[in-house]
């Protein structure tokens, strides 16, 4: 196993240090969202643009393509995720059964009880009700 280091303490980090968002990739499948300090970190959205040499089955061939806006002064006013199917030989493809979005929900919720975010049936992404921790 590979040391990867704390994702979440680095994106808390980052937050702290002043940016307004952050925007994970990198363990090619996609991974919760929360909010912390009101400020939205998407861990990861998977892979977008695999042809070739990827495992594309199950959760590895999930994506999203995440709309983001902010305010002028950074503060968050929407947020909205496209459910993306990757087909091998083929690329990202929209996904009309919102398998991506199914999972971004449930992995938002095991891994954010507190902070995670809302992602509604359309996509629509959304702080949580609550103020939990880091809120």
């Amino acid at each position: 196993k590979e040391p990867r280091g704390d994702l979440r303490r680095w994106a808390h980090a980052v937050i702290d240090a002043g940016a307004d968002a952050v925007i994970g990739h990198g363990p090619h499948v996609l991974r919760g969202a929360e909010f912390y300090h009101r400020k939205p970190v998407f861990y990861s959205l998977g892979n977008f643009a695999t042809y070739r040499g990827f495992n594309l089955s199950g959760p590895l061939g999930m994506s999203a393509i995440l709309r983001l806006n902010l305010g002028g002064d950074g503060t968050f006013r929407s947020a909205r995720y496209a459910s993306i199917r990757q087909l091998p030989l083929v690329g990202p493809a929209p996904d009309s059964t919102r398998t991506s979005l199914v999972l971004l929900r449930r992995v938002t919720r095991l891994d954010f009880p507190k902070t995670g975010a809302r992602i509604g049936r359309d996509g629509e992404v959304s702080p949580p009700k609550t103020n939990g921790a880091g809120q």
